[in-house]
């Protein structure tokens, strides 16, 4: 989940530079403008990435303990 959030970070980071770069040169928006939009977006996108960091860290959990209960179910089997 990690790299698919990163992933689509980072392309839309991408698009808001390059179309605010385009309108900032076109003379439509102010410079201002364009950096309050790149910081609310990184200020959406935090949340996002801090849920997938966590969601992540639940998997590996989860695949853990999986794992230890196939240990135990294997020598109880002997």
């Amino acid at each position: 989940m990690l790299p698919i959030t990163t992933f689509l970070t980072n392309i839309s980071n991408i698009a808001v530079y390059v179309i605010g770069f385009y309108f900032l040169v076109s003379n439509e928006i102010q410079l201002g403008t364009l950096l309050a939009v790149i910081l609310y977006g990184q200020l959406l996108t935090n949340p996002l990435k801090k849920i997938s960091a966590s969601i992540n860290t639940l998997e590996t959990s989860f695949s853990s303990i999986k794992r230890i209960f196939e240990i135990i179910e294997f020598k109880d089997n002997e």
